[in-house]
């Protein structure tokens, strides 16, 4: 990208693109909080089936981007009222970028956690995949910190070119680490099914909302890889940055709410006839259904697995 090029960037590649992530990021955080009403009036307190720490991290977690829609709604203000005419307003990234960077890194860990103990749960608490996880989360925080170090003492987004190798082995560690969370999630969640359909419905449920992690986070993180070489005087980058971290809210709280929808159908709360988590046979109408009691036909833990 030449300097003039940089002086001169169109207010549709900028501000314009920025306006649309904004509006997408808005739209799915009315979702996450919906979702999270929802949670709350369902398995909020003094309900049997959810731990605390579970209403904890969905709490947390609505505030985080409570918080990074604030911060995306100062930077969008920034540029449309405070500084409306500032010809030179598209050329230095404002302080928010860097804040806005920490914010959907600790969402993005705190999501990736909590898939990380489902997998250890579910895969009879083998620790090996859940601390590849954890360590590979910590890099791509670790790395995102310094780049916002760096990143406020910019003059220009030009300079910020310099640096653009950790952005290629943050976003290449987040691409390949999601991609291994749905698909690890997908091994162990199917070994539950059990060929009743009520449950098996929303194991698939569940097993939708992890594939729709994996792949709409790789792939809004990819077409950010992409534009941001393609395209480096456009924003079109921040635009679909500004979305990811809605993306991992709002799967991650759908399969929170499946989660507690197949507790409380595999308990036959409000379904009739009960269905018993740890049988090694469940009764519908006048037939039997048999499975291995081995505790891996239905998500046995299922009611301690809650965050």
């Amino acid at each position: 990208m030449s300097p003039d090029a940089a002086l001169s960037p169109s207010l549709d590649s900028t501000i314009g693109v920025e306006l649309i992530g904004f509006g997408i990021a808005l739209a799915l955080f009315g979702v996450a909080t919906a979702q999270t009403v929802a949670y709350w009036l369902r398995y909020g307190p003094g309900r049997v089936t959810v731990t605390r720490p579970c209403i904890y991290m969905v709490s947390v977690l609505w505030v985080i981007n409570s918080i990074h829609v604030a911060m995306l709604s100062y930077v969008i203000g920034d540029y449309l009222i405070s500084r409306r005419g500032d010809p030179t307003v598209f050329i230095r990234p404002p302080w928010t970028i860097a804040a806005i960077i920490i914010v959907t890194e600790i969402n993005s860990i705190l999501v990736r956690l909590g898939y990380a103990y489902r997998i250890w749960r579910y895969s009879g608490r083998k620790p090996l995949v859940p601390c590849i996880i954890l360590a590979t989360s910590l890099f791509i925080l670790a790395i995102n910190l310094v780049f916002s170090a760096l990143e406020v003492h910019l003059e220009t987004w030009l300079e910020g070119r310099r640096f653009q190798w950790i952005l290629y082995a943050a976003f290449s560690c987040q691409i390949v680490i999601d991609g291994w969370i749905a698909f690890y999630m997908c091994l162990v969640m199917s070994r539950f099914k059990t060929g009743l359909q009520r449950l098996d419905l929303v194991i698939k449920a569940i097993l939708m909302y992890v594939v729709n992690t994996g792949f709409l986070t790789t792939a809004g993180v990819a077409f950010g890889i992409i534009f941001f070489v393609t395209q480096p005087a456009s924003f079109v980058f921040i635009g679909i940055y500004f979305t990811l971290p809605k993306l991992y809210t709002c799967a991650f709280l759908g399969v929170l709410n499946a989660e507690q929808r197949l507790i409380r159908q595999a308990s036959g709360e409000g379904l009739g006839t009960p269905v018993p988590v740890l049988s090694s046979a469940v009764r519908i109408g006048s037939s039997t259904f048999v499975w291995e009691d081995d505790q891996t036909s239905l998500p046995l833990d299922m009611s301690e697995t809650t965050c």
